[in-house]
């Protein structure tokens, strides 16, 4: 299953990390797996989901 409605994509002239902080700012992988397993168990399936955490070295420079 695949909901794409979270779904953020990289600008025309934004760089790797202009998209990777909007990336981690949004956290659209955690909301859209976290929303689809609550949803699931509501009809009997049990969805493993991990986070991936692949945009948390853009928060290592939160500061900046």
């Amino acid at each position: 299953m695949v909901d794409l409605a979270q779904c953020r994509l990289r600008g025309a002239d934004e760089s790797d990390w202009e998209l990777g902080r909007a990336k981690w700012r949004q956290d659209e992988e955690g909301a859209v797996g976290y929303v689809m397993r609550h949803r699931l168990q509501k009809v009997g399936f049990d969805l493993v989901f991990e986070h991936s955490w692949r945009y948390l070295k853009f928060a290592e420079r939160e500061s900046e």
